[in-house]
């Protein structure tokens, strides 16, 4: 009789003694979650904001006419950029970049020709060109340089119309610096502008390509 109540005993510890473990392991499991939430940035979501730096970024356009081929350039560049502290595919949504720019800052070297550009781009009335990001997808990588290239979509208004465009940027990440590079070709048509013409001779082509290199610096207390 006192060996059956010993077995039943015994029996009635071995099934209870599982039940602290587990709870143990679920508040461990718990802990270790909040920690590497808290100590890991990236995974928590931080994001770095740059804001751009006029002085060292530049915006410039080629067109060519029935003379040659003539450019513009501007440096008057506005805007802010927020990127992810580490540039992960998962962490691409976290990619925001604006961009804005003065027309009636563009300069072509000759003021008469810089008035009928401007003129065309109605910059009295249409004072901002305007890109924002939407998507980011990364093409390459070389982390030895810390030089990525990556496929963007953003919208780009000019003129007072907004249009969808696809281009390939290139980024450097170093420091508290991020520098923005690439190259677009525009039909001014597509933006509700007509190729200007001068007394029948000069005539200047649909299609302009664009160049930009735009730098950003990690603003203070981010």
């Amino acid at each position: 009789m006192k060996e059956r109540e010993g077995r039943g005993v015994s029996k009635s510890r071995y099934r209870q003694r599982p039940y602290p473990q587990v709870w143990k392991r679920i508040f461990t499991g718990f802990l270790f979650s909040l920690l590497w939430g808290y100590f890991c940035p990236a995974l928590a979501g931080e994001t770095i904001r740059y804001a751009l730096l006029p002085q060292e970024s530049r915006i410039t356009f080629q067109a060519q006419s029935t003379l040659g081929i003539f450019s513009g350039t501007t440096g008057q560049i506005k805007g802010e950029i927020i990127a992810p502290l580490h540039w992960e595919e998962e962490t691409f949504p976290a990619v925001q970049a604006t961009v804005r720019v003065d027309p009636a800052t563009l300069d072509t070297g000759i003021s008469l020709r810089n008035r009928d550009m401007w003129k065309l781009l109605e910059v009295e009335r249409y004072p901002q060109i305007v890109y924002r990001l939407q998507t980011v997808k990364q093409r390459t990588r070389d982390p030895a340089t810390g030089r990525l290239v990556y496929d963007t979509v953003g919208t780009l208004q000019i003129h007072g119309v907004t249009r969808s465009i696809y281009t390939v940027v290139e980024v450097i990440r170093q420091g508290e610096t991020i520098r923005i590079s690439g190259e677009k070709r525009l039909r001014m048509s597509g933006y509700g502008i007509t190729p200007p013409t001068r007394f029948l001779l000069l005539r200047v082509r649909d299609t302009v390509t664009v160049q930009f290199q735009i730098v950003g610096r990690q603003i203070a207390g981010d």
